[in-house]
């Protein structure tokens, strides 16, 4: 524990993380039993490319989430490497397909993440310098 008091937004941020890591593992575990699943993507490379990545991702989104429960400074570092990183992967999801809802949602909520972890009061939680 930080010794800090913990900022509100932070718990939502660590379960939408651990929601977002365990959706990850369960699309690698589908996709393992059942690799029909990949013709969901118009684009059999973009479907692979989730497939492969879906492992990887979930389970740093669990660390993360972790990091963010316990005001550990590179949950911060993670946190916001991971928000940038999922803007990235999201918009090359949506090379596949259409504007998707579900997709500029996942966008949206990694803007405000990364937007939230620059606030100073987040910033001390995590015992990041402010500048």
């Amino acid at each position: 524990m930080s010794g800090r008091p913990k900022p509100r937004g932070i718990n939502i941020l660590a379960l939408l993380i651990c929601i977002g890591g365990v959706m990850d593992l369960q699309t690698f575990i589908w996709t393992l039993m059942d690799p029909t699943t990949l013709s969901f993507f118009s684009n059999e490379v973009v479907g692979r490319f989730n497939f492969y990545i879906s492992l990887p991702v979930g389970l740093f989104s669990l660390v993360v989430a972790y990091g963010f429960f316990k005001g550990c400074s590179w949950g911060w570092s993670l946190g916001f490497a991971s928000s940038f990183l999922g803007i990235l992967i999201s918009l090359i999801n949506l090379l596949d397909r259409s504007i998707d809802p579900v997709i500029v949602t996942i966008i949206i909520i990694n803007a405000f993440t990364i937007y939230y972890l620059t606030r100073s009061h987040v910033k001390k939680y995590f015992h990041k310098p402010d500048s």
